[in-house]
Parts: C-alpha cells; structure tokens; sequence
C-alpha cells in the first residue's frame, strides 16, 4: 500500500478550500415536522420559506452543508405520518434545488421551558427511528452526516434527559 499526501492548500486560496464540505461555512434551519413551519426567529413561516432566506444570507460564502433539525414534537405520542414524511421530503426537495447537503439531527424538545413536557417515551423514540429507517436510506446521498441527537433538549443528549 503507498501513501496518498494530498496538495496543500495555502489559507489565500479561499474559493478552493470554501469548495471542500469538510471546511467552509455552514448555517443552521428547522422544521417542525408536523406543521412543516420553522421554529425560533422563524416560528410563524414556512419551513422552506426560511430555509431560502437564510440560504441567500450566505451565498457569497458558499456553503455546501446546512445543520438541518428536524422536531418530531408533534408526534411524541403517535406514530409518524404520511404529512411528517411530506414535509422532511418537500425540505430535502429545496435543499437539493440549494445544492446542500444536510448536517441532519432529529429531536423533541426545542423549548427552554418546561422542556421535559415534550419529551416522548422511550419506545415512541424507537418507533419513529425504525419508521425513519427507510427514508434516511433513500436520502442518504443528500445526507453528509447524521447526528445521533434526538434525546434530551435540542436532540443534545442531555445528561438530564428523563427517559
């Protein structure tokens, strides 16, 4: 086996390493999954609607990957639905038109208050990951990577969490 040294890159050649999705910058957006709205400073605007604004914040910085948060709140007493599955696939849909790949992390909890009061049981979490299965295969391709997350406030495994 011989070993591969890759051509360094000088810091003055910016558009090349901004090019790389290991480097650059990235930005962050939501989606309530049952509602198919954003969440935060956006809370009162569709999802997609958001995802492009802030992707035109960052054009002239180039970013190949965006941090996605998919809540799943909604749905922390029942089963993912045909709706769920629309909406996660009409965001997929726009960040594909964008040319971005997902930095992709579920959760429940999103609130600084009272955030307990969101958090689903243990099997409810496993059920929607087995119902997740299929479609984080059949988007694999547009995924750069899967955060574990889904637990504890923000999908952060939080040592607090209640499970």
């Amino acid at each position: 086996m011989s070993n591969y040294y890759p051509k360094q890159l000088s810091g003055d050649q910016t558009k090349t390493l901004l090019t790389n999705p290991d480097r650059g910058f990235r930005f962050e957006v939501y989606l309530d999954v049952k509602t198919g709205k954003s969440i935060y400073e956006y809370a009162d605007q569709d999802a997609i609607v958001a995802l492009k604004r802030e992707a035109s914040l960052y054009t002239n910085d180039q970013p190949r990957i965006v941090q996605v948060y998919f809540y799943l709140t909604g749905y922390q007493h029942k089963p993912l639905d045909a709706q769920a599955f629309n909406h996660m696939n009409a965001f997929f849909d726009e960040l594909a038109k964008l040319n971005l790949k997902a930095l992709l992390r579920f959760a429940y909890i999103s609130e600084d208050k009272r955030p307990y009061r969101q958090a689903p049981s243990v099997r409810r979490v496993q059920q929607h990951l087995e119902q997740l299965s299929g479609w984080l295969q059949e988007h694999r391709r547009q995924i750069h990577a899967l955060q574990a997350g889904i637990i504890g406030p923000w999908g952060e495994w939080s040592q607090h969490a209640r499970y």
